[in-house]
C-alpha cells in the first residue's frame, strides 16, 4: 500500500514538475504546400565620403580638388512565392512572382578646386526586366532548375543568376531552442539581406555627376552588393531567442539578431570591365588596372519575427553603422605620356533593413 501511494503521488506531481523545466521549441521553415507569401525588402543606405587621397607617380596631386559627396540609396524587392510543393525544410516546386525591383540613388557631390566650387546632384534609378515576370524553381539533384512558366516568354540570361531561398531560413537555428539561448548565424546570410533573390538583372541610369563624380565613388560598385561583399567576411552574426508574440492568432517568435561583419574584397576585375566600357581603343588612352581592393564594415542589430505557425517569415528590422574603404592602383598611358596612380577613399555612414510579409 506504501509502494502504491507513493507511485500515485508521483503521477500527479510529474506534471507540476515538467512545467518547471524550461520548455524547448522547434522554430522551422515549414510552409505547407499551397501557401502563398508576398515579401518586400526595404532597404536605406546613407553615406558620406570622408577622405580620399591620391597620388601620381608616387606624390600628392597639388591639382588634386576637394571633393564631398552624400549619396542615399533606396531599394524595394517585392516578391510572391507560391509553394506548389516541398521537400524537407526546402520547397520542391516553387513559383515566384517578381512584383517589384526598384533601386534610386539620389545625393549631391561639391568639388572645390583653386578657391572654386562647384555642387551637382546626383540622381539614378534602376529596375529589371523581371519586374512583373514570374519563375518556376524547380528542385532536381540537390539544386534548383528554373525556367519560365508555362505559356510565359522572358530572356533566359536573366534566369542564370537567381537564388531560390528568399525565405531567410538559413538565420533560424538548427533544431529546437529556448528562450535566452543564442546560435551562431552564417555570414552569408548578409547577401541575402541586402541583395535577395541573386542577379536579378537590375540596370541603373545614372544623371548628373558627370564631373565630381568621376573621381568620386562609382556608383555601379556601390549599387552592386553582391559584387562587394562576394570577397572574404570575418565577424559574427548571432541570433537569440527572446519569446514569443500572438500575432492575429498566430505564434511569433522574437528572434535578437546581432551583427559585426567585415568585408574584403578585390574588385578589380569588375572596374577593369567599367574602364573599357567608359575608354573605347579611340579615346587615345590606355590603363592598366593593376588593384582594387574594397573593406565593407557592417555593425549593427534588429529582430527578426518568424511565423512558427505557419512556418515562414514574418518580418525583419535592422539598423547597422557601415564603413567602406577602397584602395586603387593604376598605370596610365595618355598621348604617350605615362603616369602611375594610386588612390584611396573612405565613407561612413548608415543602412537600415526592413522585410515586411504579407
Amino acid at each position: 500500500m506504501k509502494n502504491l501511494s507513493w507511485t500515485l503521488l508521483g503521477l500527479l506531481a510529474a506534471p507540476l514538475l515538467l512545467s518547471a523545466l524550461p520548455t524547448r521549441d522547434t522554430i522551422a521553415f515549414a510552409p505547407e504546400e499551397g501557401t502563398s507569401v508576398t515579401v518586400t525588402f526595404l532597404t536605406t543606405s546613407e553615406m558620406t565620403l570622408d577622405d580620399m587621397q591620391m597620388l601620381m607617380n608616387g606624390e600628392e596631386n597639388a591639382m588634386m580638388p576637394s571633393i564631398e559627396v552624400d549619396m542615399i540609396t533606396t531599394t524595394e524587392y517585392q516578391f510572391t512565392d507560391a509553394y506548389e510543393r516541398m521537400a524537407k525544410g526546402q520547397p520542391a516546386r516553387l513559383k515566384r512572382t517578381y512584383d517589384s525591383i526598384q533601386t534610386a540613388i539620389n545625393g549631391e557631390t561639391t568639388m572645390e578646386m583653386m578657391g572654386e566650387e562647384q555642387s551637382e546632384d546626383l540622381a539614378g534609378s534602376g529596375t529589371s526586366e523581371l519586374e512583373g515576370a514570374s519563375v518556376l524553381f524547380n528542385l532536381k539533384d540537390g539544386e534548383y532548375i528554373m525556367s519560365w512558366p508555362e505559356g510565359e516568354e522572358g530572356d533566359d540570361e536573366l534566369l542564370e543568376n537567381l537564388l531560390e531561398d528568399v525565405s531567410l531560413r538559413h538565420m533560424l537555428p538548427e533544431g529546437d531552442v529556448s528562450e535566452g539561448e543564442s546560435w551562431d548565424i552564417d555570414l552569408s546570410i548578409m547577401l541575402d539581406l541586402l541583395a535577395p533573390g541573386g542577379d536579378l538583372g537590375l540596370e541603373l541610369e545614372m544623371e548628373g555627376g558627370d564631373n565630381a563624380m568621376s573621381m568620386g565613388p562609382d556608383t555601379d560598385m556601390m549599387s552592386d552588393i553582391r559584387e562587394m561583399l562576394g570577397g572574404n567576411m570575418d565577424g559574427a552574426i548571432t541570433g537569440k531567442l527572446t519569446g514569443y508574440r500572438d500575432v492575429e492568432g498566430a505564434r511569433v517568435a522574437v528572434i535578437e539578431i546581432d551583427i559585426e561583419v567585415d568585408c574584403t574584397t578585390d574588385m578589380v576585375d569588375m572596374m577593369r570591365e567599367k574602364i573599357e566600357e567608359s575608354l573605347p581603343p579611340e579615346a587615345g588612352v590606355e590603363v592598366d588596372l593593376s588593384s582594387v581592393d574594397v573593406s565593407y564594415v557592417m555593425e549593427g542589430d534588429g529582430e527578426l519575427l518568424w511565423n512558427a505557425s505557419a512556418g515562414h517569415i514574418a518580418g525583419v528590422s535592422l539598423e547597422m553603422e557601415v564603413a567602406m574603404s577602397m584602395e586603387m592602383a593604376m598605370g596610365m598611358d595618355a598621348g604617350g605620356q605615362q603616369m602611375d596612380m594610386e588612390m584611396a577613399m573612405e565613407m561612413s555612414g548608415t543602412t537600415e533593413v526592413t522585410v515586411e510579409v504579407e
